[in-house]
């Protein structure tokens, strides 16, 4: 089944906006406290103080809403990724910049882990995993590269591969109620780097 992602009405007027960012607040909210699962759209309008075909005005129902909330996250977790990139890089610390990214990632899928759930309960299509953007891994690929941990004409797909490992590892145990074993993380990112 496929969900629109994408509001159905783009707001371009500032109450449009502002009822646009309440439900989307209220669904975060609502993600963070565990009740996200359990409201009804009806109910996810009324806590935002808004119709619901105020709601129906701006996502085509529930799943659209929580795809919404997660592009909005996944953003934040691009921005969040590059600015690590930025302040590692005159450090040079590949281990030091890998555990930052295990770390933000980590706190990324814990975040997120009830707004996935409730897309797979609706039906609705996960979106790809912020591993496989290919600004990031280009980024992390020239990262690696100018630290001399690959040779350049493999450094994009060593870094997607690395981002996949983080990626895979900490969504693994956000699912699970685990934390990730950063060390083990690290290890098996390090090996994969230095192999030929």
């Amino acid at each position: 089944m496929a969900i629109q992602g994408a509001p159905v009405i783009p707001p371009r007027q500032t109450r449009s906006r502002r009822t646009y960012d309440r439900l989307i607040a209220v669904i975060t909210a609502a993600a963070a406290d565990g009740s996200l699962a359990t409201l009804t759209l009806p109910q996810l309008a009324k806590r935002a103080g808004v119709s619901t075909g105020a709601f129906y005005g701006r996502f085509a129902g529930k799943a659209a809403a929580v795809d919404a909330v997660l592009q909005r996250q996944q953003a934040a977790l691009l921005s969040r990724l590059s600015l690590l990139g930025a302040q590692a890089r005159p450090t040079r610390d590949v281990r030091g910049w890998i555990e930052q990214v295990a770390r933000a990632m980590d706190g990324f899928e814990r975040g997120v882990c009830p707004l996935v759930r409730v897309l797979i309960g609706e039906g609705g299509a996960l979106p790809d995993p912020v591993s496989a953007d290919p600004g990031l891994r280009r980024e992390a690929g020239l990262l690696l590269s100018e630290w001399g941990v690959v040779r350049a004409d493999r450094a994009e797909a060593r870094a997607g591969f690395v981002l996949t490992l983080i990626g895979s590892v900490t969504r693994d145990a956000a699912l699970h109620g685990r934390k990730p074993d950063l060390k083990e993380i690290e290890t098996a990112a390090l090996w994969y780097l230095s192999a030929p």
